[in-house]
């Protein structure tokens, strides 16, 4: 089961006429309304099917008049350009849920992304192979008229559909199409170490010196074997499988671990492609997943019945059990698939053979999944259950997870509209009792209506007053006590001598993480920003802009913007020469003489280029962090305080 969500117009013309005609409209019968049935549903809804075949589900008055109904509540929101949000839920080849089922799922789908009590079209099509339905959703609501924009949206529809499948036993599917019977390309959720990874380890240092020795394709399937790896066509290309230490089939292509095992560079070698020999075995179970799972359900439906009766059931006799008919179950996304235990061939859901197998009522009879007691499948398997597993976040996760605790802690714009709005519904309510108040207390006339008009304006008054309270208040705030932002909140963190944080610098520090871009910082990052006094930005010619998250922007006469301050350096936008001097000076005035320099090193040597010129006008003397720096600084001040001796005349 997939969960997709249509893309809008970029140029913002979605309409709902279009959408309803696409939907409804051009499946219709040659005889319009021929045979149509409405039902009213308890919860006010409307029920239709069609004599095309198509099944409709909506909540306007009448199916005429639900495109007038649509644009009547998006007109009360004329700034908003494209007011239509379409998403599909479409089900794997095979299944065949009923319209209840799909429009059960629809609702619950439209509920999860915001979407509870506004206008929507529903319309099941069982045009194609795929059976899907369409939901037309009014992202304004009829009532508030308040907009929806549902946040990570199609996280969420492949969140529901994994649940839905798990609670009807549907096929499950990959957000790719790619159903659960299909071989999985990559499998890396148990552990550190991956297929890819064991691969580059494993495999490169065997098949590399065949290569070299243009050996045949019987040696290569050869060596492979011995690694209980098989190298096999895919597609247009060339894949390694192998089965993991969960009894499930892995797969990678075989170019990815080096390239050059791409199909065309090995046939350029070894001659065309031949496939390794097939074992003879026999085969009890189709290769068809719809025949498969008939035939799991004739074997195992009635032992399976008999097993779940039983008091003493346990995971260990699940799998001997499963074993004895050449089957396995392993888990897959987040429930229980069955599948044969060779590895190879389709895959079912196990709670599609019986309900008892869903993973959910296993783990609340059984304890926690076990896997089966048996030897790893492969060699690739014994590495994984040998290789160490993580067992707890690194020193960035950590730090990362700290810095969204901070941020949550710190006052946002959206939290001071919720105090705004907090504080306006306060005023509201009081002085809707007191305007109760004067109704049941004074009689109808001129005094009554001088009251309630001088009520009104107290209200507007106490809420505009409460607004700029509350905004003046946030601004101070902001003021004196910016947020940080990630790198200013960990070097913070570094000063103070958490050791995550020390280990971040470090990394940023390092060679190979240098940044692309040019900047100037302090040796030692301050805690707070020297201010600059009033003259400086004007004798430099440039016009400061300080930004809601603290920092400072500087742009020049024509409006561009070329140095941003930020808590713990200058950042330059533009690196010419008249720039560059006039940031060098910014940077001694505010850090002070010793600095810091990033960057490529073209800028490094314009900065240097740049102090020494500053210098020489009788600016202050610098010194830098860097050794190498501040030894081709000290080169160039020895050079230019050299006295130039000058030549005589040659004498002829």
């Amino acid at each position: 089961m997939i969960g997709k969500v249509c893309d809008s117009r970029r140029d913002g013309k979605s309409s709902f006429r279009t959408l309803k005609e696409y939907l409804v409209d051009q499946l219709r019968a040659d005889d319009w309304g021929a045979g149509d049935q409405e039902e009213l549903n308890p919860d006010g809804t409307v029920l239709a099917h069609l004599a095309s075949g198509v099944s409709l589900e909506h909540n306007g008055f009448d199916l005429e008049t639900l495109v007038q109904e649509f644009e009547s509540v998006a007109a009360m929101k004329p700034r908003i350009e494209d007011p239509v949000y379409h998403f599909v839920l479409s089900w794997a080849e095979g299944d065949d849920p009923t319209d209840e089922q799909m429009f059960t799922g629809a609702r619950e789908a439209m509920m999860r992304l915001g979407f509870d009590g506004h206008q929507y079209l529903s319309a099941i099509h069982r045009d194609t192979d795929s059976l899907h339905i369409h939901v037309a959703v009014n992202r304004i609501h009829p009532d508030t008229f308040k907009v929806v924009n549902p946040y990570r949206d199609h996280y969420t529809l492949r969140r529901l559909a994994n649940e839905l499948e798990e609670r009807h036993g549907w096929t499950p599917t990959r957000p790719s199409g790619r159903s659960a019977a299909q071989p999985a390309q990559q499998a890396d959720a148990h552990g550190d170490l991956t297929f890819e990874q064991w691969c580059k380890a494993k495999v490169v240092p065997v098949l590399k010196p065949l290569l070299e020795k243009s050996a045949a394709w019987a040696e290569v399937h050869h060596a492979l074997d011995a690694l209980d790896v098989e190298l096999a066509e895919h597609g247009q290309g060339l894949v390694f499988r192998t089965v993991s230490d969960t009894g499930t089939a892995v797969a990678i292509k075989a170019s990815t671990v080096h390239e050059r095992f791409s199909k065309t560079r090995l046939e350029r070698v070894l001659g065309a492609f031949e496939a390794a020999p097939e074992e003879p075995r026999d085969r009890h179970y189709p290769e068809d997943p719809q025949a498969f799972a008939a035939a799991v359900k004739d074997a195992l439906g009635e032992r399976i019945t008999r097993w779940s009766g039983r008091e003493r059931s346990d995971w260990t006799s699940l799998h001997r059990l499963m074993d004895e008919h050449g089957l396995q179950l392993t888990p897959y996304g987040q429930g229980l698939a069955i599948s044969p235990a060779n590895g190879e061939g389709p895959q079912m859901a196990a709670s599609k053979l019986h309900r008892v197998l869903a993973k959910s009522q296993l783990e609340a009879r059984l304890g926690p999944y076990e896997p089966p007691e048996k030897a790893p499948g492969s060699a690739y398997a014994s590495d994984r259950q040998d290789a160490p597993r993580r067992t707890a976040l690194d020193a960035t996760e950590r730090l990362q997870r700290r810095y969204r605790a901070y941020r949550a802690e710190r006052p946002t714009y959206r939290s001071l509209r919720r105090d705004i709005g907090r504080s306006i519904r306060a005023i509201r309510t009081e002085v809707r009792k007191e305007r109760q108040e004067v109704y049941e207390q004074m009689p109808p006339g001129m005094v009554r209506a001088a009251y309630i008009e001088e009520l009104n304006w107290q209200q507007a008054r106490r809420i505009q007053g409460e607004r700029l309270r509350l905004l003046r208040q946030f601004n101070a705030q902001q003021e004196t006590d910016a947020t940080l932002e990630w790198r200013e909140w960990v070097e913070e963190q570094a000063k103070r001598g958490d050791s995550d944080a020390i280990e971040q610098v470090a990394t940023w520090h390092d060679p190979r993480h240098r940044p692309r871009n040019a900047s100037v910082a302090p040796a030692v990052a301050t805690v707070g920003v020297i201010e600059l006094a009033p003259g400086a930005e004007v004798l430099l010619g440039w016009e400061r802009r300080r930004r809601r998250n603290g920092l400072t922007d500087f742009y020049d006469s024509h409006g561009d913007r070329v140095v941003t301050q930020q808590r713990n350096g200058l950042k330059l936008h533009r690196t010419d020469d008249t720039t560059l001097t006039a940031a060098m000076q910014l940077a001694i005035d505010t850090y002070g003489p010793e600095l810091r320099l990033t960057g490529s090193d073209s800028f490094k040597r314009q900065a240097i280029e740049a102090l020494i010129k500053l210098e020489a006008q009788g600016g202050r003397r610098v010194r830098l962090t860097d050794p190498e720096l501040q030894q081709r600084l000290d080169e160039l001040r020895a050079e230019s305080s050299a006295p130039t001796t000058r030549r005589s005349p040659r004498m002829r």
